[in-house]
């Protein structure tokens, strides 16, 4: 008996969480005539078992990467517009940039995945606005779901698009920089992080 491969979970990119259900196909194959075989499917070689157990995963999967990455631009914009209604309404340019910010957060997808991004994200904006207007919009539990689930990307991305609204108009509200500043330090960001 001889080993003839090694599988490091760690380094094993899986769909999700918890326990998966894995399969590693083993072949013995002819090198002078060997079969085409594309992501573990292919022509019969001379010998083929499949192997397979299970794996428990505490990281993060790539689907749920992907759920958490649409929640947390969703969650960004309804900062944004926590900002933007800070001084009581919101300004037809600051409109402009979360229309424009949601545009290129949409723009690599397929035309039915940018269709459901911007139903999902225009519901948050929705949402926030209403909940602004009744002063019901709480930035803090807002903040503290992106803590959840957001990397400091995803943090960075947010204060930044904080700070694209706040200058929108031209003007700098004092009640727009208590918000930001508020959430800055609700997310565990450095000033100099931000000033970066």
């Amino acid at each position: 008996w001889a080993p003839i491969g090694m599988v490091i979970p760690e380094i094993l990119r899986l769909p999700a969480s918890g326990v998966r259900k894995l399969t590693i196909v083993v072949r013995l194959i002819d090198l002078g005539n060997p079969p085409t075989i594309e992501y573990g499917f292919g022509e019969s070689p001379l010998w083929a078992n499949a192997l397979k157990f299970e794996l428990l995963s505490h990281e993060k999967g790539y689907e749920e990467e992907a759920e958490d990455q649409d929640e947390a631009h969703a969650l960004s914009l309804k900062l944004a517009m926590g900002v933007a209604m800070a001084d009581g309404s919101i300004d037809e340019t600051e409109g402009r940039v979360l229309k424009k910010w949601v545009r290129e957060a949409i723009a690599p997808y397929e035309e039915e995945r940018q269709q459901e991004l911007k139903a999902m994200y225009n519901k948050a904006m929705n949402d926030a606005y209403e909940q602004a207007t009744e002063s019901a919009l709480v930035l803090s539990d807002i903040t503290a779901r992106l803590n959840e689930i957001g990397d400091k990307t995803n943090k960075l991305q947010a204060v930044e698009l904080a700070y694209l609204i706040m200058n929108a108009d031209g003007r700098i509200d004092e009640s727009e920089i208590t918000a930001i500043t508020k959430i800055t330090k609700s997310l565990d960001l450095s000033p100099e992080e931000i000033n970066n």
